[in-house]
């Protein structure tokens, strides 16, 4: 009936805080959004924890909030997810199901689920199976013997066939998530992938579009998800984002870093001459090149 609590998104540029507070119907919402300082957060991963919990008290003392309880929305790349598909083959076919068998059919699938991300996360980063944290779980459909239920409670039959989605971070990630929030006195009520947010969100606004493409453009990266037959597949990224084009008209420059933000955000916006324009443009034209040649690697990958 009622319920309070803030939504943190630490982004490459800012912190972005949300405190959100539900009275029955009624929904009302205060946002903040505060800049890093400079170096707090780089392209290569690594950032300052002390400089990004000052970022956070800073967008948090902004907010009227009463509870300490967090959302925190992670993307960039230190978020993984994926869709797998796995069939249980039940022993009594003729029995319906009860919720007790399907919790136990659920939880036997995410065991196999957790063994196949292990090796795939080996595979893909390169880091021990053991790294891995799975941060989220989502049924996204079930099928009896080749039909699909919206539930399968009260249905017979013999083959249980369940696509979970799980999003899902390295271990040591966790850990630092876990000690920011910790000093900032809240309560972590949940870490929540970003692109399955979005991918939620705009699924339920169009039930009828089934397959698309979700690309996000951060600051740091770059984030590919596909969506077949209204179930989000994969995510991917590319380490290709607005603190690219930056670093390179930074360095072409010979200026600082938000000084050359600055000039991207004019020349993006048309607010430059056509001489500058040209040379912004010579000079972001290998990042672009990059970046597409990133994406079609990873979409013909997915």
């Amino acid at each position: 009936k009622s319920e309070s609590f803030i939504v943190l998104d630490i982004g490459t540029y800012s912190v972005k805080a949300l405190y959100v507070e539900t009275k029955g119907e009624q929904v009302n919402t205060s946002y903040s959004d505060k800049r890093h300082a400079s170096g707090d957060i780089s392209s290569d991963g690594s950032f300052n924890i002390s400089g990004i919990t000052n970022t956070c008290r800073s967008a948090l003392a902004d907010l009227p909030r009463s509870s300490k309880k967090t959302v925190l929305g992670i993307g960039g790349g230190f978020v993984y997810g994926k869709t797998l598909t796995q069939t249980y083959i039940r022993e009594q076919p003729h029995k319906e199901i009860e919720e007790s068998e399907l919790a136990n059919i659920i939880q036997k699938v995410q065991q196999r689920n957790f063994e196949q991300i292990r090796r795939d996360f080996k595979r893909e980063t390169g880091r021990s199976e053991l790294e891995v944290h799975i941060i989220a779980g989502s049924v996204q459909d079930i099928k009896i013997d080749g039909y699909q239920v919206v539930s399968p409670i009260g249905f017979k039959g013999k083959e249980v066939t369940c696509s979970l989605f799980n999003s899902y971070i390295p271990k040591i990630y966790l850990g630092i998530f876990n000690d920011l929030i910790s000093a900032l006195n809240l309560e972590l009520a949940g870490i929540i992938s970003q692109p399955y947010a979005v991918f939620s969100k705009q699924f339920k606004q169009n039930t009828a579009e089934q397959d698309f493409i979700l690309i996000d453009i951060g600051g740091s990266a770059t984030e590919v998800s596909v969506v077949r037959k209204g179930k989000l597949d994969d995510i991917r990224s590319i380490s290709v984002g607005g603190s690219s084009f930056t670093r390179s008209i930074s360095e072409n420059l010979k200026i600082g870093f938000w000084e050359a933000e600055n000039i991207k955000l004019k020349f993006s916006g048309g607010h430059v001459s056509a001489a500058v324009a040209k040379k912004i443009e010579s000079i972001l034209a290998q990042d672009v090149e990059l970046f597409l040649h990133g994406l079609e690697i990873v979409l013909s990958d997915l």
